[in-house]
């Protein structure tokens, strides 16, 4: 819940353009640039684009950090706890044992989160082992905001709710996600290569359920050709690559690749999917802001209202008739597509059903018939729920919708996470008469 609330939904702008140059040949990805210039500082704006963009020459040039060698952040940190470590290259997906299905899934990732280590050995993956850190910079050993000025436009987008981290690793690899804040992320030392995936495509390839552990997570291990330098080769990812492969092709705004050097500021607006590949020893700070989540709390405190108000006879019919007002007024679908929707792209991939230890969906939907009803109060309290999801990016709210519908499964399912995806599957047969 706490994730989920927490999301800024305000649309975002950078005043700056992103100039794509030099194309490259069809099949190829796109590339992301823009002006070399340190004079268009990142700001909220009320135009939506919610695009990736890339500043050159920034203001981290700056910093006193960017002139640190490998022996300098290692003398000034030493030895580092809550290192991952893993005896391959590639890290992911995560883990919150905290989200309702975690009694019922099974860890994939094989990674320890527990190590310690200096910088050098993070920095160094010759050994047989791979390391990987990140940790806020308020809980490191040394503290290294005196050394980042001028910093404001890091913290620009909401300073009192920005969190700064630090990110080391040599040669390894995050498995694809998204995150629910602004991120701006600052190449230090090496490099780091970022695949960036549009949210409202994010029905061509599996993610995990809201609810599940892994959640936020793409549910495969996305494959690479040699362009991008392989480290795994799995059927699902040889099937997502030939996606991105048409879509550089037919939508070049959906998804990027860029390699970060040394200077270079990326900003990655919320939920944006993105791979990330970090180069030789490979140092970065990032920001990660939350704006304006008032906007989901709007959403989230409007559904219970409804729900606790008993506007129609049943919880349940009241959580119908809401999804069934929202869906069609944010998305123009009814509440049996964006259940069937959830259902397939989150349940129905085979690494979620591997990841659960019950077994659901065997059975096809009983048809339904539902009758709208909806009274003056539900009226004013969808008005509420719909305004919240109209201010978040076009996007996102799709995919944010296939959240919230999550969310009202597990409502009528009276807190049986292992029943949800069975009452999407019977959501998804019922028909809505009425408007």
């Amino acid at each position: 819940w706490q994730a989920w609330l927490q999301v800024g939904a305000m649309a975002v702008a950078i005043a700056m353009i992103i100039h794509l140059l030099n194309t490259p040949a069809i099949g190829s990805p796109f590339m992301l640039h823009s002006r070399p210039t340190d004079k268009l500082p990142l700001t909220l704006s009320s135009v939506n684009n919610n695009l990736p963009i890339v500043l050159k020459n920034s203001f981290i040039h700056q910093w006193r950090l960017i002139n640190w060698t490998v022996n300098d952040w290692h003398d000034r940190l030493n030895v580092l706890e809550g290192v991952y470590r893993n005896s391959q290259p590639y890290f992911g997906p995560y883990y919150d044992q905290s989200k309702p299905l975690a009694p019922y899934a099974t860890q994939r990732n094989a990674y320890s989160t527990d190590d310690h280590a200096t910088v050098r050995q993070i920095l160094d993956n010759c050994h047989g082992e791979y390391r990987y850190f990140s940790q806020e910079l308020e809980r490191l050993p040394t503290d290294l905001i005196g050394f980042m000025h001028p910093m404001e436009q890091l913290i620009s987008l909401n300073p009192a709710r920005t969190s700064i981290n630090l990110w080391l690793g040599d040669s390894v690899t995050a498995h694809p996600h998204y995150d629910g804040y602004h991120n701006i992320y600052c190449q230090l030392h090496g490099t780091k290569t970022f695949v960036l995936v549009s949210p409202d495509i994010w029905n061509l390839f599996g993610i995990y359920p809201f609810l599940h552990p892994s959640h936020a997570q793409v549910t495969a291990n996305w494959s690479v050709d040699a362009e991008f330098q392989p480290i795994f080769s799995l059927t699902q990812g040889q099937n997502w690559l030939s996606k991105l492969k048409t879509l550089w092709q037919d939508q070049p705004d959906k998804v990027f690749r860029v390699t970060l050097e040394p200077g270079d500021v990326l900003y990655i607006p919320p939920l944006w999917f993105h791979w990330v590949t970090a180069g030789r020893e490979s140092i970065s700070i990032n920001a990660w802001t939350d704006t304006l989540s008032t906007f989901a709390e709007q959403a989230h405190r409007a559904t219970l209202a409804m729900i606790s108000a008993g506007q129609v006879a049943s919880a349940s019919a009241a959580v119908l008739d809401l999804c069934q007002q929202t869906a069609q007024a944010i998305l123009g679908v009814s509440c049996q597509e964006l259940s069937r929707q959830t259902f397939a792209g989150r349940y129905n991939q085979s690494w979620t059903r591997q990841s659960l230890s019950f077994k659901y969906g065997h059975k096809l939907p009983k048809g339904c018939t539902m009758q709208m009803r909806p009274n003056s109060a539900s009226k004013a309290i969808v008005a509420t729920i719909v305004k919240a999801f109209q201010q978040m990016p076009e996007s996102t709210r799709a995919l944010w919708l296939g959240n919230w519908v999550e969310t009202l499964a597990y409502t009528v399912s009276n807190g049986a996470a292992d029943k949800v995806p069975d009452v999407l599957l019977q959501w998804s047969g019922c028909t809505w008469l009425g408007t």
